[in-house]
């Protein structure tokens, strides 16, 4: 498949400040196989302050769908965030299983982390 190219630009708040954000996002589609569906997207953004180089983001958000011939449709989608201030990263990760659109399992995990010379 081929890779989608990202976008970039600059944000600006009513305050006046500047963010650097650069995106790629995707659709994935996979042969059947035996009437299995089999498909997801993908989506990434990272940012940065422009007048704050120790303050950034990184996020990604990852979906694939499962659909049964005849049966359920399952859906997994997995989250991920670093973000940085100028003394600490925050690491969040989340994960939502769906069966035919009602929850079957979600969970987050949250850790805050000193820079320590980062």
């Amino acid at each position: 498949l081929p890779v989608p190219e990202p976008t970039e630009r600059l944000e600006r708040t009513t305050l006046g400040d500047v963010t650097l954000v650069n995106e790629v996002s995707e659709r994935l589609r996979f042969p059947e196989r035996g009437g299995l569906r089999y498909e997801g997207e993908a989506r990434y953004r990272l940012s940065l302050q422009a007048d704050d180089s120790a303050s950034c983001r990184a996020e990604g958000v990852v979906t694939y769908r499962l659909a049964y011939p005849g049966g359920p449709t399952v859906a997994s989608t997995g989250r991920l965030a670093l973000a940085a201030d100028e003394s600490d990263l925050l690491v969040t990760i989340e994960l939502d299983v769906q069966e035919d659109g009602r929850r079957l399992h979600q969970r987050r995990w949250e850790e805050r982390i000193p820079r320590d010379l980062l």
